[in-house]
């Protein structure tokens, strides 16, 4: 008796386990939608008739991640969840020529129509497309900017934060001093400060107090920053005044590391014509220089998980890890009375 009790608590136990971790992988599904981009189109033949049964593969050229759709008997496709980036994608259907559009580049938050003709003949032929990028955005009503995460790199960032990205952005005013470190400052499109919505990988990032304060990514692991501007999608909750929506790296099948450092000294910093004649270095009692001295150290490795003569994760599992430290000395005037 107490054998059989043994198993039977063994296997529920197993049953949970199982249910935990499928809850958890809906739960990540459901949130990476945000911030992710789609693909959508029609498929039709030569004289404009809809071709249902259509397999769509769209392949990401970085990871060979592969996902599958099926197009409606309206000749509809959509695939959900795609990671900025290059993608190969094919048409194939029976009694037609493979199409192949080898060149789609997909950024945050894209939703992209691609369009395709079938032409008959067999699955052995294929036929190459190519697709424009679109004048204007049909999908969305909402509309912003998109910057890379190489390009915000390159850039003097103080300290790095992506909320920076705001300054670059038209329709971007500033109430008085911003800086990346705070939202409070900043309006878009003519909205209150305090309601700009921060978030990565599809999580929000505002503290739930003020919402000015944001978590804040290394910017070294940081794909793409979308801003949206002006009426943010409904899966952007709790952001009134304008949406930065921050997509982070992943690895690809190739090995990757980055090293560098960061930062700003007295000696770097150029002077003011009044302050030509005072001392370069800072007291207590005369703050002279840059007020904040900082340097910034950081890092990333990424590539495919390989385990020698254990497990090959190329084409299906990666890592990457990033690292970031800010050393940061500031000089300032005290004044107390006893």
């Amino acid at each position: 008796m107490a054998s059989s009790r043994g198993i039977l608590l063994h296997r529920s136990r197993g049953s949970m386990n199982r249910l935990i971790a499928l809850l958890c992988l809906s739960a990540t599904i459901a949130v990476a939608q945000i911030g992710t981009s789609t693909l959508t189109g029609r498929v039709t033949d030569a004289s404009g008739a809809t071709v249902p049964n259509v397999t769509v593969r769209v392949v990401q050229k970085s990871t060979n991640f592969t996902q599958t759709a099926t197009t409606n008997t309206d000749g509809l496709y959509r695939v959900l969840s795609l990671q900025p980036g290059e993608y190969r994608v094919t048409f194939e259907a029976a009694g037609f020529k493979k199409g192949l559009n080898d060149a789609v580049n997909l950024r945050t938050g894209d939703t992209l129509a691609l369009d395709i003709a079938m032409q008959v003949g067999q699955l052995t032929e294929s036929v190459e497309v190519t697709g424009s990028a679109q004048a204007l955005e049909t999908e969305t009503s909402a509309t912003g900017t998109v910057v890379t995460g190489s390009v915000l790199y390159d850039l003097p960032l103080f300290q790095r934060f992506i909320n920076s990205t705001l300054n670059v952005v038209p329709g971007m005013t500033t109430n008085g001093y911003a800086y990346g470190g705070s939202l409070g400052n900043y309006h878009l499109a003519g909205s209150r400060a305090g309601a700009i919505g921060i978030f990565e990988d599809g999580v929000n990032g505002n503290d739930q107090q003020g919402g000015t304060e944001t978590t804040k990514p290394i910017l070294n692991s940081v794909a793409e920053v979308k801003v949206i501007t002006t009426l943010p999608p409904a899966e952007y909750g709790h952001s009134a005044g304008g949406v930065i929506s921050a997509v982070k790296k992943s690895g690809t099948n190739e090995l990757h590391a980055l090293a560098s450092m960061y930062g700003r000294t007295r000696r770097m910093q150029h002077r003011l014509f009044f302050d030509r004649l005072r001392t370069s270095d800072p007291t207590p009692g005369r703050p002279n220089g840059v007020p904040v001295f900082f340097m910034m150290p950081d890092a990333n490795i990424s590539g495919p998980v390989i385990i020698p003569k254990v497990y090959d994760g190329r084409n299906t599992t990666f890592f990457f890890f990033g690292f970031q430290r800010l050393h940061e000395k500031k000089v300032a005037q005290v004044d107390s009375s006893v």
